[in-house]
């Protein structure tokens, strides 16, 4: 009825209910337990306990509660990561593209940044720093098929290569930065962000911006990531680049407005805390 969840802690089985043991009212989120040691009877405390905080009816929830870190956030945090420059504005081409009085977006590159993605090839090659058959050896330990990983590598590294080749072709000054090395600094003075990978490198990229650049999402591996919050697909063969950054040169786009959502929680003392930051998560 998802009114009671049992959970093992210790060796005691514990016993959450929603339903009030003295009235009998059933309430939206679990408000008594009590413990049981399923061998000793006496060890077993008496009667239920009310639970001073809710507790919700949600497995993960009850998995995760307590241990969400408890960091208070500061001040100077917030404006590190949310800081807007009031000597500035958003561009002026940076508007809603179904405003008819608008005219055609124009943009000049001279520096832009990509975001590039940690393969999971990469990221079991630095796991134990295995190459070779050890590499292999452990993949398959690991329930991955080594072949399939190392063509979707090969796939994503084609087609970042692709794309700094064609800005430097270009005359565009470009910056390759690892997603999981990436700062606020890091985009210092470029122009726009290309986020190579999928949708949570683009997440990735998006939660480090603070000021009005374009975030241009690409999508390095269509046959295996939907991308959905990316606007345009590489392919070694048919969807180069060039082709999306001429356009983009032109002006043949329209600006599409993302909105981030940043998520606190407040306990029942009144202090503040900022969730971990999970930018690899994307809702679809």
């Amino acid at each position: 009825s998802g009114r009671m969840v049992d959970q093992l802690h210790n060796g005691h089985i514990l016993h959450y209910t929603r339903t009030d043991p003295t009235t009998g009212k059933v309430a939206p989120f679990f408000t008594h337990m009590r413990s049981v040691c399923p061998w000793n009877e006496k060890l077993s405390p008496k009667g239920w306990i009310k639970i001073n905080r809710p507790v919700y009816d949600n497995e993960m929830m009850l998995a995760i509660a307590e241990r969400v870190p408890r960091m208070i956030v500061s001040e100077e945090y917030i404006q590190q990561t949310y800081r807007q420059e009031s000597s500035s504005s958003l561009h002026p081409n940076i508007e809603s593209p179904f405003d008819p009085s608008v005219p055609s977006p124009k943009i000049a590159l001279n520096k832009v940044v990509v975001v590039n993605k940690m393969t999971r090839y990469q990221h079991e090659e630095s796991l134990y720093g295995n190459t070779g058959e050890a590499l292999k050896k452990q993949m398959s330990m690991r329930g991955f098929v080594y072949d399939r990983l190392k063509a979707s590598h090969d796939h994503h590294m084609d087609a970042v290569d692709d794309v700094t080749t064609c800005l430097k072709e270009h005359e565009i000054a470009v910056s390759v930065v690892n997603a999981h090395e990436l700062s606020h600094e890091a985009y210092d003075g470029a122009d726009m962000v290309f986020s190579a990978g999928g949708d949570g490198t683009f997440l990735k990229a998006a939660s480090f911006v603070n000021k009005p650049i374009p975030l241009t999402g690409l999508n390095t591996d269509s046959a295996r990531s939907e991308g959905n919050l990316c606007c345009y697909s590489i392919d070694a063969t048919c969807n180069r680049f060039v082709v999306g950054l001429e356009r983009l040169l032109k002006g043949d786009f329209e600006w599409r407005n993302r909105q981030r959502i940043r998520v606190g929680m407040v306990n029942q003392e009144g202090f503040k805390y900022e969730l971990p930051r999970i930018p690899y998560i994307q809702l679809q």
